[in-house]
């Protein structure tokens, strides 16, 4: 019986542990300091939203993104965002052509919205 306490007390903690970590992820906002979580969110998925094979819905997303980009450019930091398009758009040797093709028209409208989105850099 004894046993059987232990054990549910160390599941119960590792549930928390996990937990704890999952929200400490998603309450921070990775593409700069002053981002709220739900925005970071929005951002990323965008971002993958352009990089995708369905072709229909890369003009909303592209849209869609030169807006949030130019509501919230004060607080996505640029070269984290820079780095995050970069990373999700790597290319692979075993890749097939028209995947590369998906990546990098993904990656040249992320690069076309911020520049849409008349995002400038502060000197």
């Amino acid at each position: 019986m004894g046993r059987k306490v232990s054990m549910d007390f160390e599941e119960s903690k590792e549930k928390e542990l996990a937990e704890a970590a999952l929200k400490k992820k998603y309450m921070t906002g990775d593409l700069g300091a002053n981002m709220a979580p739900d925005v970071n969110y929005t951002v990323k998925r965008l971002v993958r939203g352009l990089i995708s094979d369905n072709h229909a819905v890369k003009r909303g997303f592209f849209l869609a993104s030169v807006q949030v980009l130019a509501r919230f450019k004060e607080a996505i930091e640029f070269t984290k965002y820079i780095d995050f398009i970069k990373e999700e758009t790597k290319t692979s040797e075993g890749m097939k052509n028209p995947e590369i093709h998906s990546i990098q028209m993904g990656r040249m409208m992320c690069l076309t919205a911020i520049v849409e989105s008349e995002w400038k850099l502060q000197s």
